[in-house]
């Protein structure tokens, strides 16, 4: 197991210039990258400081050994790409949730009642949203091969400002019985196999494993 450190900011060119001559890997604009060498993040530490940049996520990394040899699996914020439309004022809240029951503090109650709406897709096949760490988005024929025959439902995804829905992609339900039956041995060895497309991407990864 790994442990790193999750860096994420709004990076200008003088900052990217910067953090290049580390031969960390960003980008002009929202990025975000991992640091593994405490030492190394204690270095960058009082410029990240001075940047105000985001630096409070640790994440952990796991072998396939690790991973098939665990009992319970929690996937958490997998390649997240984008936030949910339309992202004004939180306005995809009252858009997509029904809000009447949830708790203002920490989000809890609250029950989809409309489509997600995105601007755009990644290439990731398996990917989440910014803000909603918990919704999971998935290529539709990953879904058949490895959800469906879970039992696992999935709802459509719409495009922002538009009423077309997105065919290529879909949103796992969330629910008590889709936990229960999303074992670890069948969804996470094909997950981690090479024979799916795409799938096995280097920033793809489980941020946690624990008992559910």
């Amino acid at each position: 197991m790994k442990v790193y450190r999750e860096i994420s900011g709004n990076w200008d060119k003088n900052q990217v210039e910067i953090l290049h001559r580390y031969n960390i890997d960003v980008e002009e604009g929202i990025d975000r990258f991992n640091i593994y060498d405490l030492n190394l993040y204690k270095e960058l530490k009082p410029l990240l400081d001075k940047w105000e940049v985001f630096d409070d996520t640790l994440g952990t990394e796991f072998t396939k050994k690790e991973v098939l040899s665990a009992e319970y699996c929690v996937l958490d914020r997998w390649n997240l790409f984008g936030y949910p439309m339309p992202d004004n004022d939180n306005g995809y809240m009252e858009l997509t949730y029904d809000t009447i029951n949830m708790c203002n503090v920490c989000g809890i109650g609250n029950i989809q009642k409309d489509d997600f709406r995105v601007k755009r897709v990644p290439k990731y096949p398996f990917w989440g949203l910014g803000w909603i760490f918990d919704e999971f988005f998935v290529r539709t024929d990953i879904y058949e091969k490895i959800f469906k025959p879970l039992d696992i439902a999935c709802r459509t995804v719409r495009k922002h400002y538009c009423p077309e829905y997105l065919c290529n992609y879909a949103k796992l339900s969330k629910s008590d019985s889709c936990r229960m039956s999303l074992s670890l041995v069948s969804v996470m060895s094909i997950l981690l196999n090479s024979s799916v497309n795409g799938i096995c991407s280097k920033s793809t990864r489980p941020m946690a494993w624990e008992k559910m």
